[in-house]
């Protein structure tokens, strides 16, 4: 069985709840929207969304320890990794929980994405494969309706981008490692199973859709690029190039991507 762990970021520091928990709804909405009911959703939080959709797969464990401090996009890696370090707590108690389930693999949802509804049955077909890395996706921008195509690297991109056979990461490592703020991390998670001798293969469809613009994100804002390479002229002309290109490839989303992703106008 496939067990789903989404890390949701804290009210304190959070710019506007009311979306956070919409987006949550959105998510929730994409994951138990699964083809095969063979999963569990574990919600990892401080405190609960304010949401009226509910599901008998979907559970939540609220964390006791406190959240963070509240980031301004100062630029400062310093800031920006108290939250990271706050995700992979949850993420680590996430793994734990899961251990008392008959979870034969777990994947790591970020709070705001969208996934295929094909993932679970997939998994349930392959229980004794290591895993799979989600080299294929999409991106898609909230804040313009955009939506487009990555064919190579969606996994260095985007969180929710690895499911891993549960062995591999449980028992966990000291949990010391979490502090760190790059617990079992999204880019480098192919490294770390071939350090335990096992391959995670690519994820033979398009497994998620990275949302990013939409308003609560913790990095993937215009924003929040622009900040960052103020004063950095060539950082400035890539990210235009960037701005340009994703407006050229990119498109509304199709009818046929809703529905095998859930994407849709958040609704609590």
């Amino acid at each position: 069985m496939l067990t789903f762990i989404v890390p949701l970021k804290s009210q304190a520091v959070s710019s506007d709840w009311a979306k956070v928990s919409s987006n949550l709804a959105r998510t929730l909405k994409s994951i138990t929207n699964q083809t095969c009911n063979e999963y569990k959703v574990l919600v990892v939080c401080h405190e609960k969304p304010e949401i009226s959709y509910s599901h008998p797969s979907v559970s939540y464990i609220q964390v006791e320890f406190p959240p963070p401090q509240k980031w301004i996009y100062t630029g400062m890696e310093a800031d920006y990794r108290q939250l990271r370090v706050d995700k992979c707590r949850k993420v680590w108690l996430g793994i734990d929980r899961a251990s008392l389930l008959k979870t034969s693999h777990i994947m790591i949802v970020d709070a705001d994405d969208c996934i295929s509804k094909e993932i679970s049955g997939f998994v349930n077909e392959n229980q004794n494969h290591p895993g799979w890395f989600l080299k294929t996706g999409y991106e898609y921008q909230e804040n313009k309706n955009r939506l487009f195509y990555k064919s190579k690297g969606f996994y260095k991109r985007c969180g929710t981008s690895d499911i891993i056979r549960f062995d591999l990461v449980y028992p966990q490592e000291n949990e010391e490692k979490v502090t760190s703020g790059s617990y079992l991390g999204h880019a480098v998670m192919r490294d770390i199973i071939a350090a335990k001798n096992e391959k995670l293969a690519a994820l033979p469809f398009p497994g998620a859709i990275y949302i990013t613009d939409n308003e609560e994100n913790i990095r993937s804002q215009e924003r929040f690029y622009k900040v960052r390479s103020r004063g950095k002229y060539l950082s400035q002309a890539r990210m235009k190039l960037r701005v340009l290109y994703i407006n050229f490839v990119s498109a509304s989303p199709s009818k046929e991507i809703g529905e095998e992703f859930s994407l849709w106008t958040c609704n609590p």
